[in-house]
């Protein structure tokens, strides 16, 4: 009433500050409400820019995303793993999966170029290679060739693969993990959405990951970092997934002229 309009009135996202808790379980910073508009924050939690978009995340639909060791809140190459916590940290995004989601499942602005989020389906009998250049979502406004900055590796269940470039660059230049690395994530419901993610691998220039049993096969699943240039922008990792044996051309003999005899005269 005394704001003269029902929440959430003309706004996306409103934050509430509580000056303390009043609870008898007070182990949190803040929360919010999932595809909500409504976010809490305790005490001074508010000034903190990595905490108040963890939150503003849950709005968007997103669940948290662990590590390598498969603990919540372990992934630290994004917002919703452990947040950055300081009223100047906060130059981070959200990993590959989250931003599948919020590319195809909420239909975001990136779907829009210039870069792609790119579905990649091995199919199921081996053989196949993607190679290409991917670029980072801190540079996304730089690219020029429509590289990818997401990469789904599609395995015909509800859980897939997310491959990304973390450049750590401007907006993302806080990253606390995996910097200027390639990082393999996988969640669940089709990334599309809440689901938790979970980071598999984080890659460096010549390093490899493999899956094994790829779909349900026997073959492997490697996905390998050719190349990482910083020194250009925007910066970008050249990578190659390889699903089974590699195809190679067959070889062919080079074409030879028919030998003719000589010609001689009659003796």
């Amino acid at each position: 009433e005394k704001l003269g309009l029902d929440l959430p009135g003309p706004f996306q996202h409103v934050l509430f500050l509580a000056e303390d808790c009043y609870g008898d379980d007070c182990g949190w910073a803040a929360y919010a409400y999932i595809r909500g508009w409504l976010s809490l924050y305790k005490r001074d939690n508010y000034l903190k820019p990595g905490v108040v978009l963890h939150e503003i995340g849950h709005n968007l639909g997103f669940a948290h995303s662990g590590g390598t060791n498969r603990k919540t809140y372990s992934d630290h190459t994004g917002l919703m793993g452990n947040p950055l916590w300081g009223d100047d940290m906060g130059k981070m995004c959200f990993n590959p999966a989250k931003n599948y989601q919020l590319a195809i499942g909420n239909n975001a602005w990136y779907n829009d170029g210039p870069g792609e989020i790119l579905n990649w389906d091995s199919g199921e009998d081996g053989g196949t290679v993607l190679e290409t250049k991917m670029v980072g979502i801190a540079e996304f406004n730089k690219i020029t060739d429509n590289n990818p900055v997401v990469i789904k590796l599609e395995t015909g269940e509800n859980l897939d693969y997310y491959v990304g470039f973390n450049r750590a660059t401007g907006p993302t230049s806080q990253n606390r993990l995996a910097s200027n690395l390639v990082t393999i994530y996988e969640t669940g419901n089709n990334g599309l959405s809440y689901s938790n993610s979970f980071l598999n691998a984080y890659l460096a220039e010549g390093e490899s990951h493999t899956i094994s049993k790829w779909r349900g096969t026997k073959l492997d699943l490697i996905i390998t970092v050719l190349e990482i240039n910083i020194d250009v922008v925007p910066g970008y990792a050249r990578i190659k997934i390889v699903y089974g044996d590699e195809p190679t051309d067959e070889p062919t003999d080079e074409p030879t002229d028919e030998p003719t005899d000589e010609p001689t005269d009659e003796p």
